[in-house]
């Protein structure tokens, strides 16, 4: 998860044109959609610009600690199980 953060900070460093190209792309399905006013969108898109940081590194975090739970859960339901005590393993 920490890798994947640090790769889209660098990422988001590297191609500042991803993030206007981001915010162009929602203005224009927002308007394409017709359900908001011009004011109501360019708040939107404001408000996007403002927490773009916020939402792509919690974004990532939220998406990736759900792979890795879903990962795990699978992989303790496929290993085999052999129960032993911590007795048995002592050597007297």
């Amino acid at each position: 998860t920490l890798i994947f953060i640090a790769f889209t900070i660098i990422y988001a460093l590297m191609f500042p044109e991803l993030k206007a190209q981001m915010m162009e792309m929602t203005r224009a399905e927002m308007e394409k959609q017709g359900k908001m006013s011009d004011d109501e969108i360019d708040n939107a898109v404001n408000i996007l610009d403002k927490y773009y940081w916020a939402l792509a590194i919690g974004g990532t975090l939220l998406l990736y600690v759900i792979i890795g739970a879903i990962g795990s859960l699978i992989g303790a339901a496929v290993t085999r199980k052999r129960p032993k005590t911590p007795f048995d393993q002592l050597s007297i």
